[in-house]
């Protein structure tokens, strides 16, 4: 099942641009919290304690390259604002509607190399701004 591995994820931005790259690969970098050092010098160990702050990260992805990807309205969206961006996952068998991950990111890098003789591959950055949501696809 394709669902089970990924292939067909696809990304739509909101309101900003037309692009919508043919995604290759995605590396969800995952959530993390600060850890904090707590020692109250009664003991020679140090503690630890997690900080309440959690930074959603951000995530790269890899897609094939197209000329129209680096320019104009249709190009990779590097100097837009936060706006709403969505994952959505491939429709698995007896269900009704996808997986989605929607949340408010903005594009912060992205390369465009041009191998001779090879494929053009691009990739980009997107950072959540906020905490993204993630929906179960439903039968």
């Amino acid at each position: 099942m394709s669902g089970e591995i990924g292939t067909g994820i696809t990304i739509a931005f909101a309101t900003t641009t037309t692009f919508t790259p043919r995604i290759l690969g995605v590396i969800f970098s995952g959530v993390s919290r600060p850890v904090i050092p707590d020692h109250d010098m009664s003991s020679s160990h140090m503690d630890k304690i997690p900080g309440k702050i959690e930074d959603w990260g951000s995530v790269d992805i890899e897609y094939l390259q197209d000329q129209q990807d680096i320019e104009g309205a249709g190009g990779v969206p590097i100097t837009v604002d936060p706006e709403s961006v969505t994952f959505s996952w491939p429709l698995l068998a007896g269900h009704s509607t996808p997986a989605t991950l929607i949340g408010s990111g903005f594009v912060n890098n992205f390369t465009f190399p041009a191998p001779f003789e090879d494929r053009q591959l691009g990739t980009f950055t997107l950072t959540w701004a906020g905490k993204p949501v993630h929906t179960a696809g439903a039968v």
